[in-house]
């Protein structure tokens, strides 16, 4: 996607050449690995004993739609469910191999998003950027 002259519709622009390169650097469409999956298996990946409470609060996602997440990630074998130690009631979810090796082209795939969105770019162009894109949140989240 080439970016407009529209500037209200770069930040679009940068969002979903991001995602596209996102999905294709993880092999989303191969794996049937929707956002949700993604965000779900990163997030249990850097929480030590996640349950789906966890989830629902960093994914900020309703209960329900947490647990279908949940069923798909056990359904295909990315992740399993066992009781917490602590609390009987509580379910821990953890990565199996499969979940894991998804969970490494994760993290892998930000670091090469990262390097190639600031690799040509001075530090004063970022800083730039930054500070642009901060007001820019700041503003939306007044709305």
């Amino acid at each position: 996607m080439k970016p407009s002259s529209k500037p209200e519709q770069l930040p679009v622009a940068i969002f979903h050449a991001y995602k596209s390169a996102f999905r294709k650097l993880i092999n989303a469409n191969e794996r049937g690995l929707n956002a949700s999956y993604a965000k779900s298996i990163d997030a249990i990946a850097k929480n030590e004993n996640c349950s789906a409470n966890l989830l629902v609060k960093l994914l900020q996602r309703d209960k329900a739609q947490i647990a279908r997440v949940v069923k798909d990630l056990i359904a295909k074998g990315w992740v399993t469910k066992t009781p917490s130690a602590h609390d009987k009631r509580l379910q821990i979810l953890t990565l199996t191999e499969s979940g894991l090796a998804i969970a490494a082209d994760i993290a892998q795939a930000k670091q090469t998003l990262a390097a190639a969105i600031t690799g040509n770019h001075s530090k004063e162009e970022l800083a730039t950027f930054e500070k642009v894109s901060q007001q820019m949140i700041d503003n939306l989240e007044q709305l």
